[in-house]
Parts: structure tokens; C-alpha cells; sequence
């Protein structure tokens, strides 16, 4: 959840602007996302299966793919292995 939940929320911040306020504030301010995501969760009743399939994915894509493809963009270049 925290994997997924966690950029949602600090793009909802930015959104209202309130990135930088009091953690308390911001915690206040995450509940209308958390609402939507509940009705999400209920509105589909296999969501719990949906999610292991997404999760399954985007964990093994977000450990082995993005890392190397990170990797490649600093140091793939010519320029980059001169220095």
C-alpha cells in the first residue's frame, strides 16, 4: 500500500500546496484520498486479487528494471564513462 499510497499523497500535497506544513495538517488533509480509495476497494470486490497481481509486477519492476535502467541513464553515456 505504502508503495503505491505514499507518491499519491505527496503529489495531493503539492497539489494543495500544504508540502511543507505541519505533519498533522497534512495527515488531515490525506483522508478525502484515503475515502476514495476505500470506494474503490468496495466498488470492486476482487480488488484484494487485482492488487497481488499489481503488486507482483510493479515489485519486481521496481526492484530489478527501474534501478538498471537508472544505472544505464548516469553512466551509459560516453560522456559519463570519462568521468
Amino acid at each position: 500500500f505504502g508503495l503505491f499510497a505514499g507518491p499519491l499523497f505527496h503529489m495531493w500535497e503539492k497539489l494543495l500546496g500544504i508540502h511543507d506544513r505541519p505533519f498533522l495538517l497534512r495527515a488531515v488533509s490525506r483522508l478525502p484520498l484515503e475515502g476514495f480509495m476505500i470506494l474503490i476497494a468496495v466498488a470492486f470486490p476482487f480488488f484484494g486479487a487485482i492488487n497481488a497481481i499489481l503488486g507482483a509486477f510493479t515489485t519486481s519492476f521496481g526492484t530489478y528494471i527501474i534501478p538498471c535502467l537508472g544505472y544505464n541513464m548516469a553512466f551509459g553515456s560516453d560522456e559519463a564513462a570519462e568521468n
